[in-house]
């Protein structure tokens, strides 16, 4: 049921439901069992009118028919502005959409959809997919937007050395801790999901463009969400994502979070998921770790290191096989020495050379590297992407400064 649309249309604006067996006259529109996912899942009040209870059904026709019945209810009122009220016309613009965009359409029912989503209480109906989702085992990284700098390079590390030893690193495309461990992965050539709280044609925070641009070149990676095209980000919709980063992933790795940081959404998500959670500590009396300590003395696994979270999900996952670490360059490291003063591995005259040459006397605003700088913009932050990617910069909003090691 995996598709990007192409449903035929005209006539008297009726939509016979072609999955649930009805007959299809000339001219009228039909719904297939593609489409009958998609209206069930943008139904209002999902839990009230029985959505997840008609997951069971064998088919997207057969519980759309069951839950649509005499009641009829209407899309939810957030999608009204782009969509039809109708929930078969809704599906029927949202498919055609999604085509548009690129991005594919995986239903509850399709042999596509992840099987350890299918486990959690509340499933997506359907996920929009841009890129590819591999069958590989998944840990989810995630933490606060305002990192310090020991948790960014905390969940590079952590992040890189999952994915040396074979595991997709999931995170929620936020700024701070979920930017470093996509990033992580994206440096080593690694799969990573970015699971967006809006709609799967838009990136938010737009400084993390950049980020999604990279997963969707890499071939390996995939940006997914729960929400059509065109669908801005709303306060619930950030909640809601949390558990899909866990419900993606056997486990979840909360890296950095105070008393009032989402992470620990996800981190409960896990739990009710009967996921495995893992929380690195911070020092003693830095509030910005309030939430891990939490976890931890709440019962979570101490994650002092990459090693805590292998030896136990090497016990915990029957006959998981954790292959050996390739050998990876790690963020600075360069296999040609340099002359005194030179920046590593940047011919001059580059805009990569440029950057850390103008970024010697401290931290610059990206638009004053612009400015500095004899380059276009698009070339600085692509040049940007790769420096952050390979460990030699790091980004604060919009200020960029050399990463210390």
């Amino acid at each position: 049921m995996k598709g990007r649309g192409g449903l035929p249309s005209g006539g008297t604006g009726t939509m016979p439901c072609r999955a649930c067996g009805n007959a299809v006259r000339d001219g009228e529109r039909y719904m297939d069992e593609l489409t009958c996912a998609v209206a069930l899942s943008i139904i209002s009040s999902p839990a009230t009118h029985g959505v997840w209870a008609a997951l069971a059904r064998p088919s997207a026709g057969e519980a759309f028919a069951r839950v649509y019945g005499a009641a009829q209810p209407e899309a939810q009122e957030h999608l009204h502005v782009q969509y039809h009220r109708d929930v078969r016309e809704a599906a029927i613009m949202i498919a055609a959409r999604s085509a548009a965009a690129g991005s594919d359409i995986i239903s509850f029912w399709d042999e596509s959809y992840p099987a350890i989503l299918r486990e959690i209480a509340q499933p997506p109906v359907v996920l929009y997919v841009r890129g590819r989702i591999l069958a590989r085992e998944r840990i989810a990284v995630v933490g606060t937007r305002k990192a310090d700098p020991n948790a960014r390079e905390h969940a590079r590390r952590i992040s890189g050395e999952l994915a040396d030893h074979g595991f997709v690193i999931v995170s929620g495309m936020a700024a701070g801790i979920d930017r470093e461990a996509h990033c992580a992965a994206l440096a080593r050539g690694a799969p990573t999901i970015g699971v967006l709280a809006n709609g799967i044609d838009l990136v938010y925070p737009a400084g993390n463009r950049d980020v999604g641009a990279a997963i969707l070149a890499s071939g390996n990676s995939a940006l997914v969400s729960e929400h059509p095209p065109g669908i801005k980000g709303i306060q619930w919709g950030f909640v809601r994502r949390n558990r899909i980063v866990s419900g993606l992933a056997r486990a979840t790795v909360v890296i950095q979070a105070g008393e009032g940081s989402g992470a620990l959404i996800t981190a409960r998500h896990a739990l009710e998921q009967n996921r495995e959670v893992f929380a690195c500590p911070g020092p003693a009396f830095d509030q910005g770790y309030a939430g891990c300590h939490a976890l931890i003395k709440n019962g979570a696994n101490l994650a002092a290191a990459t090693d805590d979270i292998l030896r136990e999900l090497a016990s915990l996952i029957p006959g998981i096989r954790l292959p050996e670490p390739v050998k990876a360059v790690r963020p600075g490291e360069t296999d040609t020495p340099r002359e005194p003063g030179k920046p590593a591995g940047y011919p001059e005259g580059t805009p990569e050379a440029g950057i850390i040459e103008a970024l010697r006397a401290g931290a610059m605003e990206t638009d004053r590297l612009i400015r500095v700088l004899e380059f276009s913009a698009g070339r600085i932050q692509e040049a940007l992407m790769g420096l952050e990617l390979e460990g030699r910069i790091e980004r604060f909003g919009t200020e960029v400064r050399v990463r210390q090691r």
